[in-house]
């Protein structure tokens, strides 16, 4: 439909082109004729005038019938598979919503690691170091997706997906506890492990349904609540650049502490430590 109507575009303006042609052959031919032909005068400025505003009308009109028309329907076409997809999601009416159930019990590095990075001794800044080192991991999770120390979950969606699978959005997933539906009078059903298959090695991990959900009408948001735990396990099984980053992290918000608030550090990453955390960003393709 785009080419057919990029044709019609280029031939109305090949068709204009051949008009004003036209027509200065035709004001050619009103010269006056004569003996004299060969030093006719040229056409009068109210002719050459003329042929100008026809010339500036045709292009007016050009572009109001053919290019307008067509970058609105470029526009649209453009427009429409984003808000369609809005559309679809919508009408499915799919929300989430993640909860974690536990903490992680303690920290990826320690006190005594992050001190010996900062080659602090005393333990007068002891408070300040602890919370930089929870808020360097909450940015490095969040930024990457993962979740470094064990830690459970609740994952909640309003429907199940048509195509029927979910995909978690923390990375790695050790276990899929339970999938529960909740009913619309407020009864829990809990999916038999045998009607689901879990999917742990993809990145995202993946929930597949192996057999039909049970009838029962939802709630009309939270409806299926999947409850999983994720992470490396414990700070041993921390990958070492991941950790090497938290403390260049730390000890980038420890030097610069004048933005730095207590328990909320800058967002900032340094460059250095970006560079440890980008193999383990995650690619969508």
């Amino acid at each position: 439909m785009l080419g057919i109507i990029l044709l019609r575009y280029r031939a109305s303006r090949y068709l204009s082109a051949r008009s004003e042609h036209d027509e200065g052959r035709s004001l050619l031919k009103a010269w006056p004729a004569g003996p004299a032909a060969a030093v006719r005068a040229p056409p009068s400025r109210n002719a050459a005038a003329t042929l100008f505003m026809r010339y500036r009308a045709l292009r007016y009109l050009s572009a109001c019938i053919f290019a307008l028309p067509l970058r609105c329907l470029s526009a649209c076409i453009f427009a429409l598979p984003a808000s369609g997809h809005l559309e679809r999601r919508s009408s499915r009416n799919i929300v989430m919503a993640l909860v974690m159930t536990a903490a992680p019990a303690a920290e990826p590095i320690s006190l005594a690691e992050a001190k010996a990075h900062l080659r602090v001794d005393g333990s007068d800044e002891d408070a300040l170091i602890s919370s930089l080192i929870a808020a360097a991991r909450l940015v490095v999770e969040r930024t990457l997706g993962l979740a470094l120390l064990t830690q459970s979950w609740s994952y909640f969606l309003d429907a199940w997906p048509e195509r029927g699978c979910i995909t978690l959005p923390l990375t790695p997933v050790q276990a899929v506890s339970a999938v529960r539906v909740h009913a619309e009078d407020g009864g829990t059903t809990v999916l038999d492990a045998d009607g689901y298959a879990v999917d742990v090695l993809s990145v995202p991990a993946r929930i597949v349904l192996t057999s039909a959900l049970p009838s029962v009408a939802t709630r009309s948001f939270n409806g299926f609540e999947v409850a999983f735990t994720a992470g490396y396990g414990d700070a041993a099984d921390v990958p070492q650049p991941i950790r090497q980053a938290l403390l260049l992290l730390v000890a980038h918000w420890f030097d610069g502490r004048a933005p730095v608030e207590l328990g909320a550090g800058p967002q900032e990453i340094p460059a250095i430590a970006a560079g440890l955390l980008q193999p383990y960003r995650r690619v969508r393709l």
